[in-house]
């Protein structure tokens, strides 16, 4: 049963031609090194080109005004997802008071801090990964999928990641995944690459989609700014994409990390339970000098096991600006299996 309150009405997205002063989609055609075995001893890494940033209006708040350098990115093996080395560093996370769309589980803001660097995935896993995973572990997802058709939900066995209800290729992120089928590709990829694979948790998520900005989203406040970094619902943002639901995995511009897709495509699921006083919490702890410290037993149980509501950041190609937001989320029941608008990003140590 869907736990969300993002869900809205009047999304379907329109294929017209692109306006002319919005950067058409486009693939990255970088070189990327795969990772030598784990034994081995690792040759130099290469710096990976990527097109500047867009210039940010000076009405959009930012903590960083000079663009960042190129990032690194490595691969494990030939059918692992790219991954990029987020720097350590702080930054703000969660929603001021002013910011449109806000919901009250956002705040209040706290500083948080990644103590050491982070291999994060460049795109959301793609289909054609998840089906190299199906075929090597012989593996079946076994829950329905959920579709949102602008006013209820609906589950059906039907639908599936191999077939979500629209048209999908092997560059499309993979949807209709739960966290028994997430937890199932993270286990085979860490004993395929003898590295440890989870999922984000929500504060590392926000960190990395942020880049280190202050703004409600990549490219900053402005809604027609966020047509050249996401896949969003089209209507609503005033887009004109050519993408009726998913689009291939970097075909919009990179944040500032040279991440794809934190915003809009599909929403991505995160580590751990949800709860509504998540900022609230941290903050006490951070002022009772408890650090980044957060967590619990039961909780890591309880979301290992699918017992609790999960949470989905970024929004997706369904998702209007009041969504996709870097400090909106979304819960889920997990019994209730995956929807045709999730996916997920992988993580891993960067050492």
């Amino acid at each position: 049963m869907l736990c969300s309150q993002f869900a809205h009405a009047g999304f379907e997205k329109r294929a017209t031609t692109p306006p002319s002063n919005v950067e058409a989609p486009r693939a990255p055609a970088r070189p990327v090194r795969e990772a030598a075995p784990r034994k081995a001893k690792p040759s130099p890494k290469p710096v990976v080109a990527v097109p500047p940033a867009e210039p940010v209006p000076e009405s959009v708040k930012s903590v960083r005004a000079a663009p960042a350098p190129a990032p690194e990115v490595i691969r494990d093996c030939r059918d692992c997802p790219e991954l990029v080395i987020v720097p350590a560093g702080e930054v703000e996370l969660g929603s001021p008071d002013s910011e449109a769309g806000r919901r009250s589980d956002e705040g209040p803001q706290i500083r948080w801090q990644l103590q050491k660097p982070l291999a994060v995935g460049r795109f959301e896993i793609t289909r054609g990964q998840f089906a190299a995973f199906t075929r090597a572990a012989n593996y079946i997802p076994a829950l329905p999928c959920g579709e949102f058709d602008g006013k209820e939900w609906s589950y059906s066995m039907t639908r599936r990641w191999s077939a979500p209800g629209f048209h999908q290729e092997d560059t499309h992120p993979v949807v209709c995944v739960s966290n028994s089928d997430i937890t199932a590709y993270l286990t085979w990829l860490s004993n395929k690459t003898g590295r440890k694979y989870r999922l984000p948790s929500e504060f590392e998520w926000e960190y990395a989609a942020r880049a280190s900005r202050a703004d409600v989203r990549p490219g900053g406040r402005a809604i027609a700014t966020s047509c050249a970094y996401a896949n969003i619902a089209d209507a609503l943002f005033e887009c004109t994409d050519n993408f009726v639901a998913t689009s291939p995995a970097g075909q919009f511009r990179p944040n500032d990390f040279g991440l794809h897709d934190v915003i809009g495509n599909v929403s991505e699921w995160v580590e751990g339970c949800y709860s509504d006083t998540l900022y609230e919490t941290m903050h006490k702890k951070q002022s009772a000098g408890g650090g980044n410290v957060l967590g619990g037993l039961f909780e890591s149980l309880a979301a290992g096991v699918g017992l609790c509501s999960k949470v989905a950041r970024g929004g997706s190609w369904q998702s209007g600006p009041d969504d996709a937001r870097l400090a909106a989320r979304e819960t889920f029941d997990t019994f209730a299996g995956g929807n045709n608008r999730t996916g997920f990003r992988v993580v891993r140590e960067a050492q």
